[in-house]
C-alpha cells in the first residue's frame, strides 16, 4: 500500500513539475507536435531519447517517405533503417508503406521485399515463409529505396543515403552500427538515432550525456517523456483511433496504469519518461537483491565430466542415482521443518550454461522461500529426467512444477508431465508474452519483501541479469563467467522465477510418500574426487 502510494505521488509530481507549453491540439493536425518539431530539425546527426510508444519513429516514417521519393537533384537519396529486430524492420516498413499511401497523390512508388543471400555471419531476417532476406524494401519511382536492414554493421559498406538506428540503446553492436553509420555522412546523408533508455551504462545514455555538456557541438538531442507527448495529444489521438470519448479523468486514469504497469517506479520512469535507471539497466536493484538472501537456503552443484558420456547408461544411472541419495535426499529435511507448500521451478540447459530447479516454500505469512537450488552442469537429458523425477517426488506439499521446455527443454517438460501429472506440470516457453505476465510479479516480490534467495553470489549476479528490453523484464542476452569458473546465463534467476510462478499454481497439492532406496556406493568417490560434487 505504501509503495502504491509513493507512486501515485511520484506520478501527480509529474505532472506538477512539468507545466508544457505546447499548442493546443488540433485534430486536423498529421503529426502531434513533438512529431513535427522533430522533423523540423534538419540536423545531419539527431538523437531522440524517448518514453515508449510515443511515436517518434511513426513520424520518422513519414520523414523517411518524403526523403525518399525526391529525385535526385532535389537532394533525393536511399533510406536505411536498423530496428534491434525483425519485427521492427517490419513493423517500420509497414508505417512507411501507409505514408506512402497517404501521400498518393505527391509520391508515386511499388512496394517490393527484395529476397538476398546471407552473408559469411549468417546475420538475416525470416519472412513469413521462412524465407532468408537480408533486408525489407520499398522501391520508389525516383529510384530510390527505403531498406530496414538488419543490424550487422557490415550491411552499411558501399552504402550511401540516409540513416535510422531505433532502439539503440538495445543493440548489441550499437558502436559498431553507429561508426558505420556515420560514415554515410560524407555523402551528405542524414543520421537518426531513436531510443527509449536502458540503464546509465549504454553507449547510447553516454552520448545524450554528452550533448547536453556540449561535447558534441554538432548533435542535436530531443527528450521526448510520455508526459509530454500526452500534453502534445497522444492520448486524444489514440481515442480518436480507438473511436474512445477522451475525457481529461479517462486521460489521467490511462497514464496512471502505464505507471501501475511497470514492475517499479524506477521502470515506469525510464520506460515513460525517458529517466535512465542508475542501476545499469537491472530490473532488481542489488540492494534488494541483498536483502532477500539468506544463509539457511542452501545450494548445491554437480558437474558431469567430460567423459561422462563414454559410461554406460547404467553407470551414469547409478552415478547420479548415488549424488541424489547422498547429497540432496538429505537436503529435504529443509522442506519438513514447517507445513508448507511448495513449487518446483526449473531453467533448462544441455552444454554450456547451467540447468538450475529451485524448490521454493509458501511459508504462513506468504513469503516465498527459495530453500533449495540444485546447479547441474553438462548433464545428459536422461540424467536430468532422473533428477527432475527424483526431487519432485520427495518435495511435500508440491502445488506445481514450471519447467523451461523451450528447444531441447521440451523433452524434460513432457517427461515431468508424464511422471506428475499434466495438471501439474506447466511446460513453459520463455517468450515475451510470458515473460510479461510473469516477471513483473517475481520482480514485484523483491520489491515487498516478500522473498528469499540463497546467499550465494552467482545466484545474487544471475538476478542481476533480469533487465528491461523493450519493456519486457527478463535474462540479458550474453553469457558471464562465474567465480568458480564455467559460463553462466542468469540461470538460477530464471528456475528462481519459474519456481516462483509455481507457487501461483491452482493446482491439487501432493502430499509427501517417502520412497525407499537403496544403491551401493562403489565408484561414488570417483567422481566425488573429480571435483564434480
Amino acid at each position: 500500500m505504501e509503495a502504491q502510494e509513493n507512486r501515485q505521488y511520484r506520478l501527480a509530481k509529474i505532472f506538477e513539475e512539468k507545466q508544457y507549453d505546447v499548442p493546443e491540439y488540433d485534430p486536423k493536425d498529421i503529426l502531434l507536435y513533438h512529431q513535427r518539431q522533430w522533423l523540423a530539425d534538419e540536423s545531419f546527426i539527431k538523437y531522440g531519447a524517448k518514453g515508449r510508444r510515443t511515436g517518434l519513429t511513426w513520424a520518422e516514417g513519414a520523414d523517411a517517405v518524403l526523403r525518399t521519393a525526391l529525385s535526385k537533384k532535389d537532394g533525393g537519396m536511399d533510406y536505411f533503417y536498423v530496428g534491434s529486430d525483425k519485427d521492427m524492420a517490419r513493423e517500420f516498413i509497414d508505417a512507411c508503406a501507409d505514408w506512402a499511401n497517404a501521400f498518393a497523390k505527391a509520391v508515386k512508388w511499388m512496394d517490393s521485399t527484395e529476397g538476398a543471400e546471407v552473408d559469411q555471419d549468417g546475420d538475416y531476417f525470416e519472412d513469413k515463409d521462412g524465407n532468408k532476406i537480408l533486408k525489407f524494401t520499398i522501391t520508389f519511382e525516383s529510384g530510390f529505396k527505403i531498406h530496414a536492414l538488419s543490424s550487422n554493421p557490415k550491411n552499411f559498406r558501399g552504402r550511401q543515403g540516409n540513416v535510422c538506428i531505433d532502439e539503440a540503446a538495445f543493440h548489441d553492436q550499437f558502436e559498431e552500427v553507429l561508426k558505420a553509420a556515420l560514415a554515410l555522412r560524407m555523402w551528405g546523408g542524414r543520421i537518426r538515432v531513436i531510443s527509449s533508455h536502458d540503464g546509465i551504462t549504454t553507449k547510447f545514455y553516454e552520448i545524450t550525456e554528452e550533448i547536453k555538456k556540449g561535447i558534441r557541438k554538432n548533435e542535436s538531442l530531443h527528450i521526448i517523456p510520455a508526459s509530454y507527448a500526452v500534453a502534445c495529444g497522444l492520448y486524444k489521438r489514440i481515442c480518436e483511433a480507438t473511436n474512445q470519448a477522451w475525457s481529461q479523468e479517462a486521460e489521467d486514469k490511462w497514464f496512471e496504469e502505464l505507471f501501475d504497469s511497470a514492475a517499479t517506479e524506477d521502470d515506469a520512469l525510464e520506460e515513460y519518461e525517458a529517466i535512465p535507471k542508475a542501476s545499469s539497466g537491472a530490473s532488481i536493484d542489488l540492494y534488494l537483491i541483498m536483502q532477500a538472501a539468506r544463509k539457511e537456503h542452501v545450494v548445491r552443484r554437480i558437474t558431469a565430466p567430460n567423459d561422462f558420456m563414454k559410461l554406460t547408461e547404467e553407470a551414469r544411472v547409478k552415478t547420479i542415482n548415488e549424488w541424489l541419495v547422498e547429497v540432496v535426499e538429505p537436503l529435504m529435511k529443509l522442506l519438513l521443518s514447517e507445513n508448507e507448500r511448495h513449487g518446483f521451478g526449473m531453467d533448462f540447459a544441455r552444454k554450456g550454461d547451467l540447468s538450475a530447479i529451485t524448490l521454493t516454500a509458501v511459508a504462513q505469512d506468504t513469503k516465498r522461500k527459495q530453500r533449495i537450488v540444485l546447479e547441474l552442469k553438462n548433464m545428459p537429458f536422461n540424467q536430468q529426467q532422473e533428477i527432475v523425477r527424483f526431487v519432485g517426488k520427495r518435495v511435500p506439499r508440491l502445488i506445481g512444477m514450471a519447467i523451461d521446455s523451450t528447444g531441447n527443454g521440451a523433452s524434460i517438460g513432457e517427461q515431468a508431465s508424464i511422471d506428475f501429472g499434466s495438471e501439474m506440470v506447466e511446460q513453459v516457453h520463455l517468450t515475451d508474452k510470458y515473460y510479461n505476465e510473469w516477471m513483473p510479479k517475481y520482480i514485484g516480490a523483491f520489491d515487498a519483501g516478500g522473498i528469499e534467495i540463497p546467499m550465494d553470489d552467482d545466484i545474487e549476479q544471475d538476478h542481476r541479469k533480469i533487465v528491461n528490453i523493450k519493456g519486457v523484464n527478463k535474462i540479458q542476452k550474453g553469457t558471464e563467467t562465474s567465480i568458480r569458473g564455467g559460463k553462466r546465463h542468469g540461470d538460477a534467476a530464471v528456475s528462481g522465477f519459474l519456481s516462483y510462478r509455481a507457487t501461483l499454481m491452482e493446482g491439487g497439492v501432493i502430499e509427501f510418500t517417502p520412497l525407499t532406496a537403496s544403491y551401493e556406493n562403489d565408484g561414488i568417490h570417483e567422481i566425488r574426487d573429480r571435483g564434480c560434487w
